[in-house]
This record gives structure tokens, sequence and C-alpha cells, in this order.
């Protein structure tokens, strides 16, 4: 499942916005996609198509077990991050995130 939230001013907008919306975002809002399990292969083919994200990209958000890394495309950079935590059994649980980061457009 993809979600799609928008934030402006810090705040989060209640106004539901669809994938295609994406590319008309304004330069004053923080635009956050949440793919927490990302197996709706088409809605990340379209996410990556209307931000104009390069194929490796796009092949990068499809694929979970990366080693961190941060790579620069012209106006964006992808960054593939870990993070571990601590269950309640004391047991190690892992966390991968992958983001897309660019400036607002105006």
């Amino acid at each position: 499942m993809v979600r799609v939230q928008v934030f402006r001013d810090g705040r989060l907008d209640p106004e539901t916005v669809g994938v295609e919306e994406l590319g008309e975002r304004s330069g004053d809002s923080l635009v956050w996609v949440d793919a927490a399990v990302p197996d709706d292969v088409a809605a990340l083919d379209r996410i990556g198509q209307v931000l104009g994200l390069h194929p490796v990209t796009v092949e990068d958000l499809h694929h979970r077990g990366q080693r961190p890394k941060v790579e620069v495309f012209p106006g964006y950079a992808f960054v593939a991050a870990r993070s571990l935590e601590v269950g309640r059994g004391l047991e190690p649980i892992e966390h991968e995130l992958h983001a897309v980061v660019a400036p607002g457009s105006s």
C-alpha cells in the first residue's frame, strides 16, 4: 500500500493527494510517500515516472536488503539507510528506509 501525505507550513494537509498530483506539489510543501510494504510494483513505477526518477532509482525502490548508500542524480538524491531497534525480548529488529530527497519547486 502506498500513501501520499503533504505537509504545508509544518502541518499535515487534510486533503488526500494521489500519486498523479505528486508532480504538482508547490515549493512550500513537504511530500511524504509512505510505501511501508513496497509490494505495489505498479505504484512505485508510477511514482518514479511522475517524479522523473532515473530507472536505477526506481529499481532500487523495488529491492530491499541494500547496503546504506547515497546516490546523487540531477535534481535529487537517493538514500538507502538502515537502523536497529531493540525488541521487547531484546531481539534486534532491523528497519530499512529508502528516500528520494529533492528541493521543492516553485
